[in-house]
């Protein structure tokens, strides 16, 4: 129970800020994510003929591809990018 502890020869205080940084990134991708995905419906249902037409084909490229190659995808090519 001593390594659980906050002080300094445990490792309490450092799990409880991991943990804090863990719920700050799954809340910012979840706004970020809602953000997102609410922008590409007002776009696939008020948007003019274009951003219908990159849309539905964005959404269809995204649910004909595994999700894993996506990942390996989007982690190759954008690092390449960057």
């Amino acid at each position: 129970m001593e390594l659980l502890s906050p002080t300094p020869p445990g490792w309490g205080g450092t799990l409880l800020v991991g943990l804090l940084h863990s719920i700050e990134i799954a809340l910012g991708a979840t706004c970020l994510g809602l953000l997102i995905g609410t922008g590409g419906a007002y776009g696939k249902l008020y948007g003019g003929p274009v951003v219908r037409d990159l849309l539905a084909v964005y959404t269809t490229v995204v649910r004909a591809v595994p999700e894993l190659v996506l990942i390996l995808l989007l982690y190759y090519a954008g690092t390449d990018l960057i």
